[in-house]
């Protein structure tokens, strides 16, 4: 039968905290830092491969923020599972108050295990170039409008009528 190993990421814009859970043992494995670069977490994952062996099935999960989705296309393309967490679903205890990226990797490698959370929906890049462009647009617009009201308040001040 086919073991299923849960490995929680937590995903920072400079390094990625890696840990693996095995439920049917209760334990933590190679946990591991790596500079946040989607190809050493695939090289990770890799190794957690060759020592389980084949017949293992790698979990992977990661906490929705402000790095976008590569992580998760790149972990899809090369085959893994991998889900995307909304923040605001997990439920962290009340016990919970040493916080470091060690401890939620762990919180997060028990969490695809409990299967107590809401995955976000994962935009492709075409939707994603489509947000950035409306995001950029947006904020264009209101800096000209800014740049209006300020010219607007110098010519009332300094203009003769």
């Amino acid at each position: 039968m086919e073991s299923i190993i849960y490995v929680g990421m937590d995903v920072h814009k400079d390094s990625y905290s890696i840990c693996c859970y095995k439920a049917d043992e209760d334990r933590f494995y190679y946990e591991k830092k790596v500079n946040a670069e989607s190809k050493r977490v695939l090289k990770y994952l890799e190794s957690v491969n060759k020592e389980f062996g084949e017949d293992c099935l790698l979990m992977c999960g990661y906490e929705a923020g402000p790095t976008g989705f590569g992580l998760y296309r790149d972990l899809i393309k090369a085959g893994y599972i991998c889900v995307v967490i909304a923040p605001t679903s997990l439920k962290h205890s009340s016990n919970h108050k040493i916080k470091n990226d060690k401890v939620d990797a762990r919180f997060l490698a028990k969490t695809l295990f409990t299967k107590d959370y809401s995955s976000v929906h994962v935009t492709t890049e075409h939707e994603e170039a489509i947000k950035e462009y409306c995001r950029m647009r947006l904020s264009l617009k209101k800096e000209l409008t800014r740049a209006k009201l300020v010219l607007q308040s110098f010519l009332l001040r300094h203009c003769k009528q």
